[in-house]
């Protein structure tokens, strides 16, 4: 079974139109809700970079009282999304992803999470959506061809693409 876990940059795109903006509709369109996982810290970065849009004048304050009372709507109020606590025990089981792999805070504790919540569905992969651009665990995966083991398996496993 397919899950969606966007990233914070995956995330605005749904709000703000970008690149990537269609796809992530889509992803809205055909997944159902229960199946869409965003980390809670997430989902306050994604206000931050509305803010910072409306802040530079690349959103006006009329649009951006708009985008945030259906971000509130869509992702804050509902039970789904599925929204993923960054609590200290998988914040410090990040750490090792951090060094290993060269990644950000953000990026590792998004990782960690969608490792652990694949181990706890047991399937093959939880795909990270995100942006190219900003998603550091999805480019080095994909020009390094980055293996993981899913937790509760022992055998090693190629991530699939974003």
């Amino acid at each position: 079974m397919l899950y969606g876990y966007l990233d914070a940059s995956a995330l605005a795109n749904r709000y703000v139109p970008e690149i990537g903006t269609r796809e992530v509709n889509h992803l809205f369109a055909r997944m159902p809700a229960d199946r869409l996982v965003v980390l809670n810290v997430g989902a306050a970065e994604v206000v931050s970079l509305l803010v910072r849009k409306r802040n530079a004048g690349r959103i006006t304050a009329a649009v951006f009282r708009q985008v945030m009372a259906d971000f509130v709507a869509e992702i804050v109020v509902p039970a789904y999304p599925v929204k993923v606590p960054a609590d200290d025990a998988r914040v410090f089981a990040a750490f090792p992803l951090i060094d290993t792999h060269s990644l950000n805070a953000a990026d590792a504790i998004l990782l960690r999470s969608a490792l652990d919540l694949a181990g706890e569905l047991r399937a093959p992969a939880t795909t990270c959506w995100s942006s190219a651009a900003t998603c550091g665990c999805c480019a080095r995966r994909r020009s390094n061809d980055w293996r993981r083991s899913t937790p509760k398996r022992s055998r090693s496993r190629t991530w699939m693409p974003c």
